[in-house]
Parts: C-alpha cells; sequence; structure tokens
C-alpha cells in the first residue's frame, strides 16, 4: 500500500517538477497552453534585455514589440532609440511605452514622453504602465493616468493603452468609464478567471526565450487575428 502511494506521489510531482523547470529556463512557461488560439505574439523590451539583435527576434514570429521610452519625468531608457530604429528596420510592429510615476502630474509625464518618442501613424499607440503603490486613492490614480492618456492621445491621435497586473486593475481601473485599451500582466493563469478586463494584449510569460535576446524576455499576445490586429491599431502592413 505504502509503495502504491508512493509511485502516485512520484507520478504527480515529477511533471510538476519538469515543468517548473522548464519554466525557470524560459524554455516554456506554463500559461503557453491558454494562449494557443492567439496567433499575434509579441513581447515587451526595455534596457534590462541589453543590445537585442533584432533581425534574430524578427525570425522567431515576433510580430509586435512594445518598449520602454521614458520613465516620469527625467529618464530615458538607454536603449530606446536603438530598439525603435532597428524593430522597424526589420518590420516589427512597434509601440513604445512610459513608466508612470504618482511623484508628478499626468500632463506632465504626457510631454515629456512627447518629446521624446516620434510621432508614427503607423506603430502602436503609446503604452502607460501603471505599477503604482496600492495606497494611493482611486479618484487620484484615475485622474493622472486619464490626463496622461488625454495629452498623448491628442498628440499621437491614437487612444494609449494602459498597462496593469490584475491587482492594479482591481484597485484602480475595475468598473471605471475609462474607454482606453487594456494591457494585462498575468503570468500565473488566464486574466479571465479573475476578471472580464476586455483585455487587448496579455502579458502571460516574465521568462520567455526569444531569438536575438539574452537572458529572458516577457512574452505577449493580442486578442484577436492578425487582421484585427492591423485594422484596430490602424497599422498598414510592413
Amino acid at each position: 500500500m505504502l509503495r502504491k502511494l508512493f509511485y502516485i506521489i512520484l507520478a504527480i510531482f515529477i511533471p510538476l517538477l519538469a515543468v517548473g523547470a522548464l519554466d525557470y529556463s524560459g524554455r516554456f512557461w506554463h500559461t503557453e497552453i491558454f494562449t494557443n488560439t492567439y496567433d499575434v505574439r509579441g513581447i515587451d523590451v526595455s534596457h534590462y534585455q541589453g543590445l537585442i539583435n533584432w533581425n534574430k527576434v524578427a525570425d522567431d514570429n515576433v510580430s509586435f514589440v512594445y518598449m520602454k521610452a521614458t520613465e516620469g519625468t527625467g529618464h530615458i531608457d538607454s536603449y530606446f532609440s536603438y530598439n525603435w530604429e532597428e524593430s522597424k528596420r526589420v518590420k516589427v510592429f512597434r509601440g513604445a511605452y512610459h513608466f508612470f510615476s504618482m511623484k508628478s502630474s499626468g500632463q506632465t509625464q504626457g510631454e515629456y514622453f512627447i518629446s521624446v518618442v516620434p510621432k508614427d501613424k503607423n506603430s502602436l499607440p503609446p503604452a502607460i504602465d501603471v505599477e503604482v503603490s496600492l495606497s494611493y486613492s482611486r479618484v487620484e490614480v484615475l485622474g493622472e493616468v486619464m490626463a496622461m492618456s488625454s495629452v498623448l492621445e491628442e498628440y499621437y491621435e491614437k487612444k494609449p493603452v494602459i498597462y496593469m497586473d490584475m491587482n492594479i486593475y482591481k484597485a484602480f481601473f475595475e468598473d471605471s468609464s475609462i474607454a482606453n485599451k487594456i494591457w494585462i500582466r498575468e503570468i500565473y493563469i488566464h486574466p479571465d478567471f479573475f476578471a472580464r478586463t476586455n483585455w487587448r494584449f496579455w502579458q502571460y510569460s516574465d521568462r520567455g526565450d526569444v531569438q536575438g535576446i539574452t537572458g529572458p524576455v516577457d512574452l505577449n499576445v493580442y486578442r484577436g487575428s492578425y487582421e484585427d490586429f492591423l485594422k484596430e491599431f490602424d497599422l498598414n502592413q510592413l
């Protein structure tokens, strides 16, 4: 009886250990089983990925990239210009994101982003990365994020995407009246399990393995077909 129980335990834990090892190595991420129905795949990058070989990235089924451009009102990502130009050269759709701060107004941060990121009609909408402390008031966060969104939309003529994890969504954005498209981070299970966010982008892994990038990188999918992707963001085929 004990021997049978031992084998049952082994049969359960060995596959779990194997999946854990693959997760850690970046060769496989468990949430990939939920992404099989999504055809449009992308990554998001910053200086943490170092010097990227964009020729290799383009050959690894990457359709789009969001890259860090700015943070607050005084920081420009050191690889932004390189990533912006190189991703276009290899015909990967590109978008820039801003790491949002509650230390300055949304309008000021929007103006700072505009001073750094070129206006390109055939790029993805700008994205606002909201990872603020949950101690801030909902009214304050929504007000400043929407102020930045308005500044960016007026200049780039595309409504910004807002990036958030599920905690941020539930604390500040759930049941709000915002019309922005949502880019949700949920690396443990399909985001619809927690809330019906109507997300457009889903960051499902932070340990992806992509050719041309040394070390782990965030993996994303778009919620729709490739034709939907082009139409929704008013993009022309590269």
